[in-house]
């Protein structure tokens, strides 16, 4: 029997959520463009409904806190190396793809990862399959798989022991 109740109050929270978000972002004196956020949040609800997103997911609020400041930091490091690279052509490129096995069970905690990834820059998850992540790499180096490894643990204790599959 499924709960369908339940991912409808999942789904209700998010629209609610997306509309602060954009009541927020957008200046709520706008007026003009109220319609276009209402447009968007609540397609982006009906769409989060139809692909079963109002699943319930256990997220950990102290990791996820902890992790904002972790993602920021890396995005300016990411960043910053793109654009030195794109300022300096002398310095290498070297695209390449990374075959990462990943240790965190399917479902939520794995999308949220390869979504992650594709907002860091010099990143962009290509393929998730299986047990396996493909990553793309502005340039391959050798601590690329550890940064996704601790991009991992992280997401991991984020999602607590849904989110890593050492339980």
């Amino acid at each position: 029997m499924t709960d369908r109740g339940g991912g409808a109050r999942v789904s209700v929270f998010w629209i609610l959520l997306l509309g602060v978000a954009w009541w927020i972002l957008a200046d709520p004196d706008a007026g003009g463009f109220w319609w276009a956020g209402a447009v968007g949040v609540l397609t982006g609800g009906f769409f989060l409904h139809l692909l079963g997103g109002g699943r319930r997911v256990r997220v950990r609020v102290g990791p996820a806190m902890a992790f904002v400041p972790y993602f920021l930091l890396q995005s300016l490091k990411g960043g910053t190396d793109v654009a030195i690279r794109a300022l300096h052509p002398s310095l290498p490129l070297n695209p390449n793809f990374l075959a990462y096995r990943l240790s965190l069970p399917p479902g939520f905690a794995r999308i949220f990862l390869a979504n992650v990834l594709s907002l860091l820059p010099g990143t962009l998850s290509a393929e998730l399959q299986g047990e396996r992540l493909t990553v793309h790499l502005l340039t391959e180096g050798p601590d690329a798989e550890e940064r996704v490894r601790e991009l991992e643990r992280r997401v991991g204790t984020i999602f607590g022991k849904e989110g890593t599959a050492d339980g």
